[in-house]
């Protein structure tokens, strides 16, 4: 059975070659390895789930919603 890291590193290896060969570039497309936290209480999964889905609202980008996603989202980071 493969851990993690080799699973994640087969992830970020398959993903550059299919986004460097869709946009004719070659290269890296991510800086050094991944950051994983481990987290073991379901009270330390909230925080780093609002940070990802806050994410691109902090970073200004526009985001897509889809029907209902609010309502899932909002029950997820017990958000009202």
């Amino acid at each position: 059975m493969q851990n993690i890291s080799q699973i994640m590193q087969k992830i970020y290896t398959s993903y550059t070659i299919y986004a460097n060969k869709r946009h004719k570039r070659f290269g890296r497309l991510f800086e050094g390895r991944f950051k994983g936290i481990i987290v073991d209480a379901e009270t330390y999964l909230i925080v780093p789930s609002r940070c990802i889905h806050l994410n691109p609202v902090r970073a200004g980008g526009k985001v897509k919603k889809r029907e209902g996603e609010e309502k899932v989202k909002g029950h997820i980071l017990n958000i009202k």
